[in-house]
């Protein structure tokens, strides 16, 4: 099979995200694959990939936290509006 790169982005609470994690690596091992997984710190798990877990050695990952703000237009009407920070990078594949 030809190679390429999976990425998932894991959502939700922590176990949801390690079983997707877990899934998506047993599926890029069997195909051949790289996997690639962006961590977004949120609401639902405020923390990064690696405040949690030690730096993975068959996967990378970005981190990314959501910033959640308030702004009011000139109908002052209330708008959502989400920033991505882009936090640290490891990168354990070449």
């Amino acid at each position: 099979m030809k190679k390429g790169q999976i990425i998932l982005v894991p959502r939700a609470g922590l176990c949801n995200r390690m079983r997707a994690i877990s899934a998506a690596a047993s599926l890029a091992k069997d195909i051949e694959s790289r996997l690639h997984v962006v961590w977004i710190q949120d609401s639902e798990l405020f923390a990064n990939f690696h405040e949690l877990f030690d730096a993975p050695s068959s996967f990378s990952v970005s981190n990314f936290r959501k910033q959640h703000r308030m702004e009011t237009n000139s109908d002052k009407k209330n708008q959502d509006w989400y920033i991505m920070q882009k936090q640290q990078e490891h990168t354990s594949l070449d």
